[in-house]
């Protein structure tokens, strides 16, 4: 009905639509025996409160930015673990991802869940810290054990125990402009995560706009 009225337009980056994948919940904190709970950042614990998963497609009417919603995953009443319902939302969310979709998932969604659940079209934000390996191992140098397991890329700089830890130099870089916004990529492709097999599904790139870092794994080599 949204759509037939004509105000409603859905966004779309490079030919395809995002539809956007999250939790959220009523708050009842004087509900007693509440069997779920929310994470609440202000709080930092969880909750007491009604979960609700939704998948929404992005668009805009007018000059208004508006989801328009696709489905609703409740929590399964015999497991209200949050794990659980994360699995429920994200195996929805894969079955009804047309072929011009992406899922657009935010940091509460892990990679290791989505291979699982079948996505291979998705946008993640991935932890500031998180890691990678190439697909391949690399060359045997003739001395030593062959390595079985590739290099690993590592996205964004860091220190660990004060000692810094650069960034894997990208594979290339790309830049557009979309929006009045200077967006650069920097893309690594052939890479698996670094619990997964050599011939496990690659993922893995950054995307700067405006200078501004913004770091996502794609669930597609690029």
């Amino acid at each position: 009905m949204v759509s037939a009225e004509g105000q409603w337009h859905a966004h779309a980056h490079g030919g395809y639509h995002p539809l956007a994948v999250d939790l959220t919940g009523f708050w009842r904190p004087r509900l007693r025996g509440c069997a779920t709970t929310h994470y609440h950042p202000a709080a930092r614990r969880a909750l007491p409160a009604i979960p609700l998963g939704l998948i929404a497609r992005v668009g805009s009417a007018g000059t208004q930015r508006l989801a328009l919603p696709l489905a609703f995953a409740r929590a399964d009443g015999g497991d209200p673990r949050t794990s659980t319902h994360t699995c429920l939302l994200v195996r929805e969310a894969v079955r009804r991802c047309a072929e011009d979709e992406v899922l657009v998932l935010d940091a509460g969604f892990g990679l290791a869940l989505l291979h699982q659940e079948g996505a291979t079209r998705y946008v993640v934000r991935a932890a500031k810290n998180a890691t990678f390996r190439r697909a391949a191992p690399p060359p045997y140098g003739g001395r030593g054990r062959p390595a079985t397991r590739g290099a690993v890329m590592r996205a964004l700089p860091r220190a660990y125990r004060g000692h810094p830890l650069p960034a894997t130099p990208p594979d290339r870089v790309e830049t557009w402009q979309e929006d009045g916004c200077l967006l650069r990529a920097e893309v690594w492709a052939d890479l698996v995560r670094p619990d997964a097999d050599a011939d496990g599904p690659c993922a893995g790139r950054k995307v700067h706009p405006a200078g501004k870092p913004v770091s996502f794994a794609a669930g597609a080599p690029a």
